[in-house]
């Protein structure tokens, strides 16, 4: 008897041993696959991503992952008034903005049969490596517009160690997210798996998509995120953003990359303190312009400078230290004491600060335009002929004006009326960036297209243009009134028809004059 329990013993200590070490084994695998370990506490988005689950049935004591960044409307539930001003920003929808959208998937369409097409060509024999190649048949550097658009998605790519969460965001920048049917069905596998058909949901279907794994979801739909601003600690340099492509066209700011440092620690302009979410400290990053150079600053795929905003403000006077030097933060993001509104919080558990900074990125509303130019109108008449001169001013940019993507434009109109209001001359000049692309004569071409930049009419920081007008003025009996306005359109006619942007002028400047 005692002989059969030794054995039984012996059995039993063997079999605990086996599953000792198959569980040692399964940790190990674990470990090497970047699977993150359970965390003892709550980051401040689990509650809302817990929330959001619950609400599809699935669970979440088992999400194989915690990513590097906290997704925004985490944010909220301290800092309630930032997240207001930063939800409708060009930050905040920076991806979800219906241009973006639709622009983003006819790159995409346009890179694609490009590279269709050159391959037909050299299979056919069509087309040679050492050919000197016009442009329909030369092939763009691939531009990553998600580097700017969704940058958190790039972070968790370089950073995150966990394999399998790295490779649904590489699918993710792609253009592929799953929606919640297809979990449902099976095509797509619950831990992290990705269906490989191609482009299933693209353009606008953003808004009815409901991924499964939410957190991975936000992190697209967040833009240009709190999380991914506030956990930079300095820039780093040029040669580690990859992305950048013809280095012979970027001076030493281009192509600047960020250094983040991940966790319960977030920077910004503010001197170190503890908080009851996470630990605050200093950069001086936070207060300089090259903050911002990263994404404002633009080259397509052929190698044409599409947007130079940064570099526009270094050759300006603002960007010389002394009375007039003014860096991107303080135009943009404008501290309360700046405004005259004395203090307030930047959260719901902080104290009243002078230093409170708008994030609202405030920079194409109508009050904010108003102060970047003005206008001035001279006006004589000689018999029937008046000779009129208006002059525009760049006053209150601290860059070309208009400045970023090359469809801004600036729109001056003079009129002649007379005395009952009936407009007997109008001129329209446009001041803007003009691309245009070898051998196509179309008359808008998208900046992603361009190979040439046709010509360039904005106006520098400081600088003044003057317009003369000859008006003939026979027949008309009284007084003549010359009137001349200033407008910001978003892009041309023809762009917002097929983008479905807003066609409606924002008036920055107007003025008029009796001639007698």
């Amino acid at each position: 008897m005692k002989k059969i329990l030794c054995r039984s013993e012996r059995v039993l200590g063997i079999v605990l041993l086996i599953g000792l070490l198959l569980a040692f084994s399964l940790t190990a695998i674990a470990q090497q696959r970047g699977e993150a370990r359970p965390k003892k506490y709550k980051r401040p988005w689990r509650q809302l991503f817990e929330q959001n689950m619950a609400k599809y049935g699935v669970e979440t004591p088992d999400v194989p992952y915690v990513p590097l960044l906290d997704y925004s409307e985490s944010c909220s539930l301290c800092h309630t008034d930032y997240y207001k001003q930063w939800q409708y920003s060009a930050h905040g929808t920076a991806y979800t903005e219906p241009f973006y959208q639709q622009a983003a998937a006819e790159y995409r369409e346009f890179y694609d049969f490009t590279e269709k097409n050159i391959k037909n060509m050299r299979r056919l024999g069509e087309l040679w490596e050492d050919d000197i190649l016009p442009t329909s048949a030369q092939m763009p550097e691939r531009v990553d517009c998600l580097s700017c658009h969704a940058p958190a998605i790039n972070a968790e790519i370089q950073h995150s160690t966990n394999k399998p969460l790295v490779e649904f965001l590489k699918a993710m920048r792609e253009g592929y997210v799953p929606r919640l049917k297809d979990v449902a069905s099976g095509e797509v596998d619950p831990t992290l798996g990705v269906r490989k058909d191609t482009w299933p949901n693209s353009d606008i279907a953003i808004r009815e998509q409901l991924n499964y794994w939410q957190r991975l979801n936000d992190y697209v739909k967040d833009g240009v995120s709190c999380d991914f601003c506030h956990t930079i600690s300095r820039m780093g340099l040029p040669t580690d953003r990859t992305q950048v492509k013809f280095p012979e066209l970027y001076n030493q700011y281009y192509g600047l990359s960020y250094e983040h440092r991940f966790g319960l620690q977030k920077f910004g302009p503010l001197d170190e303190a503890p908080t009851s979410a996470h630990t605050i400290r200093y950069s001086a990053v936070y207060t300089d312009s090259r903050m911002c150079a990263p994404c404002h600053q633009e080259v397509n795929g052929y190698g044409v400078i599409v947007q130079d905003t940064y570099n526009e403000w270094l050759r300006s006077d603002y960007a010389i230290p002394g009375p007039s030097y003014e860096t991107c933060q303080s135009c943009h993001m404008p501290s309360s004491e700046s405004l005259g509104l004395g203090r307030m919080p930047p959260s719901k558990h902080g104290p009243d600060r002078r230093e409170f900074h708008f994030h609202d990125f405030r920079g194409t509303q109508p009050e904010f335009l108003r102060d970047a130019a003005e206008l001035s109108l001279t006006a004589e008449r000689e018999g029937d002929l008046v000779t009129a001169t208006v002059e525009v001013t760049n006053t209150g940019a601290g860059h070309m004006l208009p400045t970023g993507l090359p469809f801004h434009q600036l729109v001056l109109i003079v009129r002649g009326e007379d005395a009952e209001g009936n407009i007997f001359f109008e001129d329209i000049r446009i001041y803007e960036k003009k691309l245009g692309r070898t051998f196509d004569y179309r008359a808008e071409i998208p900046y992603w297209e361009a190979d040439f930049i046709e010509y360039d009419t904005r106006i520098p920081p400081g600088e003044t243009v003057a317009e003369d007008y000859e008006i003939d003025v026979s027949g008309v009996t009284g007084s003549v009134y010359i009137t001349s306005q200033l407008f910001y359109r978003r892009a041309s006619k023809q762009f917002t028809g097929v983008y479905q942007l807003s066609d409606r002028p924002i008036e920055m400047y107007g003025i008029a004059e009796e001639v007698f």
